[in-house]
C-alpha cells in the first residue's frame, strides 16, 4: 500500500519564541461578542442620565444612601478604568518561551493542558526580529490535534497542533518573510558553529 506524502502549503521552521495562548469559550464568537458589547455600551448615555436623576432624588430622601451609591459608582469607574491595564499586564506575564514548529498557516508546540480537536484558541507570539522593536503576531487558531507526549517537554505533557483561522494578507506576508529571514539566520549560525568545531 503506497503512502501519500503529507502536503504542506508552506515550509515549517523550528524556533524558540515567546508564546501566549488562551482557550476560547465555544459559546462566544468574535461577531456576537462585538454586537453584545455595542448593545450594552450603546445605551450608556441613557443609563447615566437615569442614574443621575435617581441619585438626585435619593439625596432628598436619604443623603447617606445617596453618598454611598455615589462612592460605589466612583469605585466601579475606577475598576473599569483599570481593566485594560490589568489585561495587558496579564497578557505580558502569560508569555512563555517555547520551542515551536511554525509555518505561515499554523504552528505546533508543547503545552500544559490537553485540548480537544476543534477547540479554538487565541494566540499571541513574539517573533525574533533584528529590529529594535519586537514584532508581535496575534490571531485565533483551531486545534488540529493534541497528543500526549511520551516524555514531558519542559514540564509540558501535551503537544498541540494548530491551524491559524484567518490571517490578513499583510500579516501572512510578514510571517512568510520572517520565516525566510529566520531560516537564513539559523542556517548561518549552524554553519558558523560547524566551522568553529572543525578547527
Amino acid at each position: 500500500m503506497s503512502q501519500t506524502p503529507e502536503k504542506r502549503r508552506y515550509f515549517r521552521l523550528n524556533d524558540s519564541l515567546k508564546v501566549s495562548y488562551r482557550k476560547l469559550n465555544k459559546s462566544s464568537s468574535d461577531s456576537n461578542k462585538g454586537s453584545s458589547l455595542d448593545a450594552v455600551y450603546g445605551q450608556g448615555s441613557d443609563f447615566d442620565l437615569r442614574f443621575q436623576t435617581l441619585i438626585k432624588s435619593c439625596k432628598e430622601k436619604s443623603p447617606e444612601v445617596a453618598e454611598l451609591v455615589g462612592m460605589l459608582n466612583q469605585k466601579l469607574a475606577h475598576v473599569i478604568s483599570r481593566l485594560d491595564v490589568d489585561e495587558d499586564l496579564t497578557q505580558r506575564v502569560a508569555f512563555k518561551l517555547r520551542m515551536v514548529n511554525l509555518s505561515a498557516c499554523g504552528m505546533a508546540f508543547p503545552i500544559e493542558e490537553q485540548l480537544d480537536e476543534g477547540d479554538r484558541v487565541s494566540i499571541d507570539l513574539v517573533l525574533n526580529s533584528d529590529k529594535d522593536s519586537e514584532e508581535q503576531l496575534s490571531t485565533t487558531a483551531t486545534v488540529v490535534a493534541c497528543d500526549e507526549l511520551q516524555q514531558m517537554n519542559q514540564g509540558n505533557p501535551f503537544y498541540v497542533r494548530l491551524n491559524f483561522d484567518r490571517l490578513n494578507p499583510q500579516t501572512q506576508k510578514n510571517l512568510i518573510q520572517y520565516l525566510l529571514n529566520r531560516q537564513v539566520q539559523l542556517h548561518r549560525h549552524q554553519k558558523g558553529n560547524m566551522a568553529a568545531s572543525s578547527r
